[in-house]
């Protein structure tokens, strides 16, 4: 079988271009789209040096928090010698866990309206950032509340007297009832020398704003979720494609993909895909975010990098022909189960789960149509030049063998490099230069090739060449 884009040209006699609303308007499209995935960026997640952090999450009636030092300060400070990286620091922090804990309390005390809380630690972890490691003394505090105080003094001075140039940020990372879900970096307040007591506040409670919370979540998760993202451009890479079969093409005997007639034939094409994903993720993701059923993480996400191998192959050798909807819907099953995750992490009791599902699930609905936006036009406007039969064989070759690379390190453990060298090339925002560069390589392309009379052919032209439409 022949997976090549067979090179029909219309005439070059007659090589004027008419107008191309059509093209306009798919490049305001992507404009519009880059505003959008701008405008819903996440705050980035930061720590530095010099700097201790203080993390709140709120829930219905209780507060936990965690409590940060960076192993640098700690050594230099209390003279631990514990190991700065790897499972060595992890296992030195658990051999000084306790003696850490004495030193935390004395510089950290929080209360309400002159009432002091007491709280105990409940775990010690290692954090690795770029600004190096540190220690997370988790706590809970000893109360339940009818009601989460709007406000609460804390007194924090950790490392102030031997580090006087070190600060203290606090930040509040989760609390449904203010919209704000893993906050790595806003910060309320900072504590410093001379300033080490500070009151922090919650915003009013509202049941809109922890629904937003949840639809920028499910955003989120989609910008960093390269994964899910690869699934769907796999899916997109033939949606502006038609398979012919052999004997219907203008090649006797020979079978391959052609370029769709229209916009409106491939736009529905990538609808249904859409809409098969969505229902499919919609349904494991409601059903393992309500606790009914669930699989462990380590095959689940296996199996997600075994979903862009497959469909990166059908790509290649169509089996579904016509027919992708079958393999986002499929496959989309599991990528419902990959979703779940991060909701079960937050740790929500079945009411606000329910509410927190749908926000979730909008939220990377509108993530899914944002990339469609972004990548859609550009394939529509290559799809009749002789590039796009490049395009859709490498492309779907070197997403076949990252999403192979990710099954390695799923399956069985282990870090090949490869990962983090493709997550850092997708990260957002840094994916929009090549992105819009491509929007306008794309349209000049497409131009040139109409100008010199190259054009591929439709697929409903193959049989009966003549000048194709340009869009």
């Amino acid at each position: 079988m022949n997976i090549s884009l067979p090179i029909q040209s219309s005439s070059p006699t007659n090589s004027s271009t008419p107008p191309r609303p059509l093209l306009l308007r798919l490049v305001a499209a992507l404009a519009a789209a880059l505003t959008v995935f701008v405008l819903l960026a996440p705050p980035a997640k930061a720590h530095a040096i010099k700097q201790s952090y203080l993390y709140f999450n709120v829930d219905q009636d209780s507060i936990e928090g965690r409590l940060e030092l960076r192993i640098d300060d700690i050594n230099e400070v209390l003279g631990l010698g514990i190991a700065e990286e790897g499972e060595a620091a992890a296992a030195g922090l658990k051999e000084h866990q306790a003696a850490l804990e004495s030193f935390a309390r004395p510089h950290l005390t929080m209360s309400e309206g002159g009432d002091q809380w007491d709280y105990t630690f409940t775990d010690i972890e290692l954090l690795d950032t770029e600004a190096g490691t540190f220690g997370m003394l988790r706590f809970t505090i000893d109360e339940t509340f009818d009601e989460i105080p709007r406000a609460w003094d804390v007194e924090l001075d950790v490392f102030f007297d031997e580090l006087p140039d070190n600060k203290a940020f606090v930040l509040i990372e989760s609390y449904w009832d203010g919209g704000i879900f893993n906050n790595e970096a806003n910060y309320l307040k900072i504590f410093e020398a001379g300033d080490s007591f500070q009151q922090v506040t919650l915003d009013e409670p509202s049941f809109f704003a922890g629904l937003w919370g949840t639809i920028e979540l499910g955003i989120e998760h989609i910008e960093i979720g390269t994964d899910h993202i690869l699934f769907v451009l796999v899916l997109l890479l033939p949606s502006v494609l038609v398979f012919r079969a052999a004997g219907t093409t203008a090649k006797p005997g020979e079978s391959g993909w052609r370029p769709a007639e229209d916009f409106r034939s491939s736009f529905w094409k990538v609808m249904k895909i859409a809409t098969m994903f969505t229902i499919a993720h919609s349904i494991t993701l409601t059903l393992a975010g309500l606790g009914l059923f669930e699989l462990p993480s380590r095959p689940v996400e296996a199996l997600i990098a075994v979903s862009i191998v497959a469909a990166a192959l059908h790509n290649l050798r169509p089996v579904f022909r016509e027919k992708e909807w079958l393999i986002a819907f499929g496959f989309g099953l599991f990528h419902g189960l990959g979703f779940a995750g991060l909701l079960e992490d937050l740790g929500l009791d079945r009411g606000r789960k329910v509410w927190s599902l749908l926000g979730f699930n909008i939220g990377v609905e509108l993530g899914q149509v944002v990339i469609i936006a972004l990548v859609f036009p550009i394939l529509f406007m290559l799809r009749r030049t002789a590039l796009y039969q490049h395009i859709i064989r490498w492309g779907s070759i070197l997403m076949a063998v990252i999403a192979t690379n990710w099954f390695i390190e799923r399956a069985f453990d282990v870090e090949t490099g490869l990962g983090d060298i493709v997550d850092k090339a997708l990260r957002f925002p840094r994916v929009l230069a090549p992105l819009a560069l491509a929007a306008i390589g794309a349209y000049f392309w497409q131009k040139r090739e109409a100008d010199r009379g190259a054009l591929l052919h439709t697929a409903d032209d193959a049989e009966e060449p003549k000048e194709p439409v340009l869009v």
